[in-house]
């Protein structure tokens, strides 16, 4: 890396445009040679923030960005999903309903076409185009950050709608932590650790919250900052069972690895 001049930044663009290259050549929606492959990973590293921009720009009622972010937090998710978790964050941010009958209203598959979402032979939605979804998710997490707590809620809940599986929850729980740690907010996904923790039932460990802790602790700018949450968590008193179990999964999965020292003296507390 140092003889080809490439320092961290260089490294992680070239690591992320490699992935898009793969994840379009996995898609077997953009051709069969690495030319197709390599120009549509340009185009999402170049190109999708602006695109995103003009289509929230031209979508400017509530359900229409609703969905366009649902879709992007929920995407490969089966379309009943999409549109339960839709609705979920409608409610939320406060928005009525329509008066006319669901009947009367536009289709949810004419509505999904129209924000250039489709579905899969397998009923799950996803965007035409490559990288879609992470550009929306930074647009709405960067330009609208009076919602930001609201987006925190809506997870919170939604993340355990009953028709997702584990791989959904998983994945719905890094998106949302790669959004708010981009933008700061790394006490939004400590928020949710604590919430799912303490709401965890039986001897089970809440996954969601495992994943959003070690997601936390393994950010290059913000693993400090969760280790100093854990260490102030485990020495401020009486802790929940479900969160006692979540700080030891993380010490013995992920802080044991990297700061071992660390892990013992929290697992001692």
């Amino acid at each position: 890396a140092k003889r080809m001049g490439l320092d961290g930044g260089r490294l992680r663009e070239l690591a992320r445009l490699a992935g898009l290259v793969r994840a379009a050549r996995d898609s077997g929606r953009f051709g069969a040679d690495f030319a197709g492959w390599l120009d549509q990973a340009m185009h999402a590293v170049t190109d999708r923030a602006g695109e995103v921009g003009r289509q929230v720009a031209s979508v400017r009622t509530t359900p229409k960005r609703t969905l366009l972010l649902a879709a992007a937090v929920f995407e490969q998710s089966r379309a009943d999903t999409v549109y339960e978790a839709w609705h979920s964050l409608m409610r939320t941010v406060g928005h009525e309903e329509e008066a006319t009958t669901e009947l009367a209203r536009t289709d949810f598959g004419k509505r999904l076409t129209a924000l250039g979402i489709e579905r899969d032979q397998d009923g799950r939605l996803r965007f035409e185009r490559l990288a879609y979804a992470d550009a929306v998710r930074r647009y709405f997490w960067e330009n609208f950050p009076g919602v930001r707590g609201d987006l925190r809620d809506w997870i919170g809940q939604a993340a355990g709608l009953r028709s997702l599986t584990i791989d959904d929850r998983i994945n719905v729980v890094v998106r949302f932590g790669e959004a708010s740690l981009t933008v700061g907010r790394s006490d939004h996904l400590f928020d949710l650790v604590v919430h799912w923790a303490d709401r965890a039932t039986g001897a089970s460990c809440d996954q969601r919250a495992v994943a959003a802790l070690e997601l936390g602790l393994s950010h290059e700018r913000f693993g400090g900052w969760f280790r100093k949450r854990m260490y102030d968590c485990a020495r401020s008193g009486p802790l929940s069972d479900g969160l006692i179990r979540v700080l030891t999964a993380a010490c013995l999965q992920s802080l044991g690895v990297t700061h071992p020292d660390q892990a013992v003296v929290r697992l001692h507390y």
